[in-house]
């Protein structure tokens, strides 16, 4: 069955103000906590039409943009982040939303309320996250020879990692902070390099956009540093 794709009026200008920069009186100009906004177009729902086919109904927004950690991915596990975040967006935003498809009016048509939307996206997140247990970012703690105990590695799930880059949107330097390691550490920085690409190469496997090698090392654990 076709599927027809119907966009929802032009966004020209944010309805908002969005300052990302300010300069204080006699200062300089100080990046802010907010981050870039970017215009986008989104699916809000699908229906079907008088014909019997499939409606996709979509919307242009204004939504924060991609993370800069998102640019070295492969266009494959750039498109699963993506996937990633609209999920996110969809079941935090449909919390409290009314079910339409199963409002008890006895109408036949399948449609895809709010709830039956989120759910669907929830369970879309669940199968992400199953896809990226077992993966970690290890990375040489800072603090290690302060510390003279343990392994001296710090240990950051993927999913914990994948939060950072797509929905925190931190960059290298940040995430390294919040991983535990030194942001001048050369191995931390090429460690975190590959295993932002694991957990886009995943995310990509999840989606069924690419395969699955044939070999789990290939995508796996970051574990030896």
């Amino acid at each position: 069955m076709a599927r027809k794709r119907k966009a929802q009026g032009t966004v020209t200008l944010p309805p908002f103000a969005w300052d990302t920069h300010a300069t204080p009186l006699g200062g300089t100009r100080t990046r802010l906590a907010r981050a870039d906004v970017e215009r986008a177009e989104i699916e809000v729902g699908t229906g079907v039409d008088g014909d019997g086919e499939i409606v996709s109904q979509r919307a242009r927004v204004w939504r924060t943009k991609p993370a800069p950690m998102m640019a070295n991915l492969t266009p494959a596990a750039r498109a699963a982040v993506l996937v990633y975040i609209e999920a996110v967006e969809i079941v935090g935003g449909s919390i409290g939303g009314s079910d339409a498809g199963g409002s008890g009016t006895g109408s036949s048509s399948p449609t895809a309320g709010p709830s039956v939307r989120a759910l669907a996206e929830a369970e879309r997140l669940r199968m992400m996250h199953a896809a990226l247990e077992g993966g970690e970012l290890v990375v040489p703690h800072r603090e290690a020879r302060q510390q003279r105990r343990g392994d001296g590695l710090a240990r950051t799930p993927f999913r914990q990692l994948l939060e950072w880059m797509a929905i925190d949107g931190l960059g290298r330097n940040d995430i390294l902070k919040r991983a535990g390691a030194s942001i001048g550490n050369e191995l931390a920085q090429s460690e975190l390099v590959v295993s932002i690409a694991a957990v886009g190469e995943r995310l990509a496997i999840s989606c069924g956009y690419i395969s699955a090698p044939h070999s789990k090392s290939e995508f796996g654990q970051r574990s030896n540093v």
